[in-house]
């Protein structure tokens, strides 16, 4: 049954993602546990803040908009993998991975920048149709995003493969 063939590879394109952002999942818990640790610490008599909370709390929102921006990019890298081998393993291919990121890099990170227009449109539409809107408004964006990150996918492994064919 297709719809079942297309939810696995979904399904495995979401668990590649994952893996991809396992370091700054690690680099955002840590930096949200400077924050808790900060808390802890504050002082109950004078009330002072801890200068572990105001480091996690300054660092956290630069490591959090890069991470996004990070994440963002490698998206389109990593469901382009999955979905050229149907495999998770074809989608760990981290070197391929960033070959093809520095090969169209400027592609990717106008796909990523215009998918994420495209989802917060469709969010803000579906809301103001008091949330069933995005029923219908989130498929379209999420359609929009990833033909988007396609498109830059296929340029990027078109680019590798006239340079040299070993390397695709």
């Amino acid at each position: 049954d297709e719809v079942g063939d297309f939810f696995v590879l979904g399904l495995k394109a979401w668990l590649v993602l994952l893996v991809w952002n396992l370091p700054y999942m690690i680099l955002i818990f840590g930096f949200v546990g400077l924050v808790f640790a900060g808390i802890f610490t504050i002082d109950p008599e004078t009330g002072d803040i801890s200068n572990l909370f105001i480091a996690g709390s300054l660092l956290l929102q630069p490591v959090t908009w890069l991470g996004l921006a990070y994440s963002m990019l490698v998206y389109g890298v990593s469901s382009g993998l999955v979905a050229e081998g149907y495999s998770f393993r074809d989608g760990l291919e981290i070197k391929r991975g960033l070959r093809l990121l520095r090969a169209n890099w400027k592609q990717f990170a106008g796909a990523a920048l215009l998918g994420w227009m495209a989802m917060y449109a469709g969010q803000m539409i579906g809301m103001a149709m008091l949330c069933v809107g995005l029923i219908f408004t989130l498929p379209i964006a999420m359609a929009i995003m990833h033909n988007l990150c396609g498109q830059a996918y296929r340029v990027a492994r078109d680019r590798l493969a006239a340079a040299s064919p070993a390397a695709s």
